[in-house]
């Protein structure tokens, strides 16, 4: 029998434009062309082996005549595997988050080898910048809003003060003058750096609600800074305060002078401060919604960390905001106004504080005063969440 023959592969040879035929001519297929490795392809065709044995620093490879046959790799080389991914949806969030476990624990970065060595933290405007670098607060901070020090000779037409920090700091920042008051004369540097930011939000919240003798307010977290020092202008103003705290707290605070203390973690202040003229809510969320069934109708509902109120939302330029649809509807039922405060610097403000603390209605309420050195300690307290009043770190 004879072997057929081989097969040939037909090749299509195209006419001219025009044409409505195509001929095909029979050609040999040959042995199939050895191809030269390139740089990219020997690159494709390795780098699964490379990150593989990496560790090991030999990667074998078998027999190929186009290619090496053992790979020697130096893990010194390889690049530094890149950051795991975020666990929360939000990016910014997670290194935030990563950031401040770093900075308490006076580390370069999170990893070690990796990251930035200065470390910036989102953080309220009463908490300063901090570097971190050899284990330890440089110092280099940021003072914003709360602090107090003597102020720097300077023309009496220049309405721009330099205040002069007892400290060995670099340089402190320049303030105009209607930012700014005198220290009350029975307080120390550390009392009056405690101040502005509690004082001025307290301040400023309760003022714009309209606070009156025999009104009745309630005051979440009246353990913290601003509740500590809301609690005591709103006794200063002739009100009725309800405030809320933890069962470890609540002689603390009645001591601040309010007349009923609510322990949350044995009882519900929605069936205890009913009917009130002004719910001042520092913890937002559920809370903000939650005030408009204590308040009476007609009343007043200020937050420092609830959602925007619309008015807020277009001076920010957010022209199509709309207040959350519970919030409206709750507001809306009780005819009850929903307002956001923004804190803002006001020497007037300040100099009112001023007054109230020289007359000893007012006092400043710190947890912990911390030296410099201790700056790591100060912002692990701060984190922990348990701290009655302010924490304040001297710098001199």
């Amino acid at each position: 029998v004879e072997a057929p023959a081989e097969r040939p592969t037909l090749q299509p040879t195209l006419k001219p434009a025009g044409s409505d035929t195509a001929r095909l001519k029979p050609i040999s297929l040959g042995a199939p062309k050895e191809v030269a490795p390139t740089a990219e392809t020997a690159k494709k065709s390795t780098s699964r082996v490379d990150l593989d044995d990496a560790r090991s620093g030999t990667a074998e490879v078998g027999d190929n005549a186009t290619g090496p046959k053992t790979i020697r790799i130096k893990p010194a080389q390889l690049s530094p595997a890149p950051p795991a991914p975020a666990t929360t949806n939000d990016p910014k969030r997670q290194t935030s988050r990563i950031s401040l476990e770093s900075a308490l624990a006076g580390s370069d970065s999170p990893a070690a080898g990796s990251g930035p060595k200065t470390i910036r933290l989102k953080r309220p405007s009463n908490i300063p910048a901090v570097k971190v670098g050899g284990g330890a607060l440089s110092k280099t901070t940021q003072i914003e809003t709360d602090a107090a020090g003597v102020p720097s000779p300077t023309p009496t037409q220049k309405r721009t003060i330099k205040v002069k920090r007892p400290t060995a700091a670099r340089r402190a920042p320049p303030v105009t003058s209607d930012a700014v008051s005198k220290k009350p004369g029975n307080i120390s540097f550390e009392e009056a750096a405690s101040l502005p930011l509690a004082g001025l939000t307290a301040l400023q919240s309760l003022e714009y609600a309209g606070i009156k003798e025999n009104d009745k307010v309630l005051i979440h977290a009246g353990s913290g800074g601003v509740g500590s020092f809301a609690i005591q202008y709103a006794k200063a103003k002739g009100a009725y305060v309800y405030t809320t705290t933890s069962t470890s707290n609540v002689e603390w605070v009645k001591e601040l002078g309010a007349d009923r203390v609510i322990d949350y973690k044995t009882e519900d202040y929605k069936s205890i401060a009913k009917d009130v003229d002004i719910v001042f809510d520092t913890l937002g969320q559920n809370y903000s919604l939650e005030s408009f069934e204590v308040v009476n109708q007609g009343g007043i509902v200020v937050s420092v960390v609830g959602p925007l109120d619309e008015a807020s939302a277009k001076m920010f330029g957010m022209a199509d905001y709309k207040l959350p649809e519970e919030l409206a509807k709750a507001s809306s039922d009780k005819d009850a106004v929903y307002k956001f405060i923004f804190m803002h610097p006001n020497g007037a403000h300040l100099n009112e504080i001023k007054s109230m603390i020289e007359d000893e209605k007012i006092k400043p309420i710190i947890d912990k005063v911390y030296p410099f050195s201790e700056s790591v300690e100060a912002f692990t307290h701060l984190a922990s969440g348990r701290a009655k009043g302010k924490i304040v770190i001297k710098i001199a």
